[in-house]
């Protein structure tokens, strides 16, 4: 991987995560970027919850993406790459049958967007092929098995979700915003199964990464909202939060606990390499 596409990534996921920062804290800006209706807040389409949640997909991209840069491990970028081209491209799709059924500019506007960000995920797949990991380390067979599980339960809950089934989520939503969180999770199965076809250690660093930052951030809002969450919710958000829980147990204990696999065990340069290049 050339230094260009390393400082690249780097930028890419720092402003990722200061993007996921301000969604977090709700900055006003970001309530008109919403095409259905021209804002977040104002108009009821999402709650101060999927903000949260908006924040935790964001910087659920973002962290794998900067650890991509400074580790080197090109490779890694294929199965994310993956997953961002279904998640635009899902998402893209229905922005734009939604401008054919209406007058609204803002969905075809959005929409276009969203290709051209599947174009650009279809061309960090591409430009990523011809690379080998060059961690040599095999992922762990119960990380392989947890992949496996959260990448059925995702295409699950994505499918309910473009489907508009009520009460998929923890909180309600509208039905927009149903297929569109439908087709995050539909990219991030993806991601997952990526890891499980190719079980090397460096295809697990980056979902498990993105787990882990996506459960911090969603863990105490989720928690606090057992004060006030309906009864016909309420199921969904115990499973939401013991998948949380036991998610981010499973990246701490791989990512800094295990001794094979804890992320400052050996440096790129340290560890025996295979050829960057096919």
């Amino acid at each position: 991987m050339s230094k260009t596409t390393r400082y690249l990534l780097i930028g890419w996921g720092i402003f990722g995560l200061v993007l996921a920062g301000a969604y977090y804290v709700q900055w006003s800006p970001l309530q008109e970027l919403w095409p259905w209706s021209g804002g977040y807040m104002n108009s009821g389409d999402l709650s101060r919850l999927s903000f949260y949640f908006v924040s935790s997909i964001i910087a659920a991209t973002a962290l794998p993406t900067l650890w991509i840069g400074f580790s080197g491990e090109a490779a890694a970028i294929k199965a994310g790459a993956i997953d961002l081209t279904v998640m635009w491209g899902g998402i893209a799709i229905y922005m734009l049958q939604s401008y054919a059924s209406s007058d609204n500019n803002r969905l075809l506007i959005g929409g276009l967007v969203c290709a051209g960000m599947c174009a650009l995920s279809v061309v960090a797949f591409l430009g990523s092929r011809r690379f080998k990991f060059q961690d040599p380390r095999p992922m762990p067979a119960p990380v392989r098995a947890a992949f496996a599980f959260f990448a059925v339960a995702l295409i699950l809950v994505a499918t309910m979700l473009v489907l508009k089934r009520e009460n998929t989520f923890p909180w309600p939503l509208r039905d927009e915003v149903s297929v569109v969180y439908g087709w995050v999770f539909f990219g991030a199965a993806i991601y997952f199964i990526g890891g499980v076809l190719v079980p090397k250690w460096s295809n697990a660093v980056g979902q498990l990464l993105g787990f882990l930052i996506y459960d911090l951030i969603l863990i105490v809002p989720f928690v606090q909202h057992f004060d006030v969450v309906r009864d016909d919710h309420r199921t969904s958000l115990i499973t939401y939060t013991v998948v949380l829980v036991c998610s981010g147990l499973l990246a701490i204990y791989y990512l800094f606990i295990n001794p094979k696999t804890r992320l400052w065990r050996a440096t790129l340069s340290e560890a025996p390499t295979q050829p960057a290049v096919s």
